[in-house]
């Protein structure tokens, strides 16, 4: 058993690269709870655009995964907070009319579909895999040895541990 501090450490250490998070055919209409480095989010689409939050309303601290998709974001279950793509709550209903405060927000990070392939004469099938942090993966380094297998991750120092 490893202590807690070395596992924090261990952490801190892997945060600041892309990680997979969920393969883009597991990724339904509504949203997808999922955890990386021990932090809880939630990855789903918006508008047909790639969104990934904390997974906890600003408000009561509810699963936001347990909630749904809307044409204006993403909705929490327990009293309908729905979140843009940023992280901004775009809609408080018990406060409709009134200015919704700045702190009514969580975290959202970077996010994109990669390594996706498709199944073809000659060709392998790659699992599309979303990955979450600050700057592009890097298409040189690792990336490039790693492209031809399936189930691969590439990786790059980046700003996601704050």
């Amino acid at each position: 058993m490893i202590s807690e501090a070395a596992a924090r450490a261990y952490e801190e250490a892997l945060a600041p690269f892309w990680h997979p998070l969920v393969r883009v055919e597991d990724l339904g209409d509504g949203p997808h709870g999922c955890e990386l480095l021990g932090r809880p989010l939630t990855v789903c689409r918006m508008n047909g655009e790639l969104a990934c939050l904390d997974d906890v309303c600003r408000h009561f601290g509810a699963s936001l995964s347990l909630g749904e998709v809307t044409g204006s974001g993403l909705r929490c279950h327990y009293h309908g907070w729905t979140y843009a793509r940023d992280g901004r709550c775009v809609d408080i209903p018990a406060r409709r009319g009134l200015a919704i405060p700045r702190e009514a927000r969580v975290r959202s990070y970077p996010v994109q579909e990669r390594y996706g392939g498709g199944r073809g004469a000659g060709e392998r099938h790659l699992h599309q895999l979303v990955h979450a942090d600050h700057d592009p993966p890097a298409e040189g380094g690792a990336g490039r040895h790693l492209r031809d297998l399936p189930d691969h991750v590439s990786a790059r120092r980046g700003p996601l541990a704050r």
